[in-house]
This record gives structure tokens, C-alpha cells and sequence, in this order.
């Protein structure tokens, strides 16, 4: 028992210390071991390589997990008042009358 547990643990540990150099050869080889970290986890907890693999696969869902969340309190107004404004002097934005013309 206490083998796979010093596993995890020395992935964990040499995952995070690789993500904490300014290297990004080493930083990807750190995220590459949080992952290996997740498949030992679950394969070990559960004796099934689906399992592991499954673990890994929830590190590539979890931005949409926070996505579909963010949505649903994002709440847009029905009726959008625009108000007049004047269009920018031409000191300010002397290219504005030529792109008027374009559009």
C-alpha cells in the first residue's frame, strides 16, 4: 500500500516543482506530470486504466465546466437604449470621414 502512495506523491511533488521553473520545456513537462499524477490516482484507487484515464480527461473538461457555469449568470438586456452622440472631431479622428465613405 505504501508503494503506489509514495507514486503519487513523488509525481505530484516533481510535477509541481517542474511547473515552478521559468522554462516552458520544463513547465509542459510539469503539467505532464499533474496529469500522470491524476491517471496513477485513479488507477490505483480504482484498479481500472478507464478510470485513470478518465481522471485526465476531466482536466481537459473542466474550462467548460466554468464556462457553462459563467453563461447561465450572464444576463444580457432585452432593450439596449443607444443614446446620440456626436461623431469625433476631425483633430481627434481625421480618418473618420473616409471611412464613412467606405462603409
Amino acid at each position: 500500500m505504501a508503494f503506489p502512495l509514495f507514486l503519487i506523491l513523488g509525481t505530484l511533488l516533481m510535477g509541481i516543482a517542474l511547473r515552478s521553473f521559468n522554462h516552458p520545456l520544463l513547465q509542459k513537462l510539469g503539467a505532464l506530470g499533474v496529469l500522470a499524477t491524476s491517471f496513477l490516482l485513479g488507477y490505483f484507487l480504482s484498479g481500472s486504466v478507464v478510470i485513470g484515464l478518465l481522471l485526465v480527461a476531466s482536466w481537459f473538461l473542466l474550462p467548460w465546466v466554468e464556462i457553462l457555469t459563467r453563461l447561465r449568470r450572464l444576463r444580457l438586456e432585452e432593450n439596449k437604449n443607444l443614446r446620440r452622440k456626436t461623431p469625433p472631431s476631425t483633430e481627434m479622428f481625421p480618418e473618420l470621414d473616409e471611412l464613412t465613405e467606405e462603409i
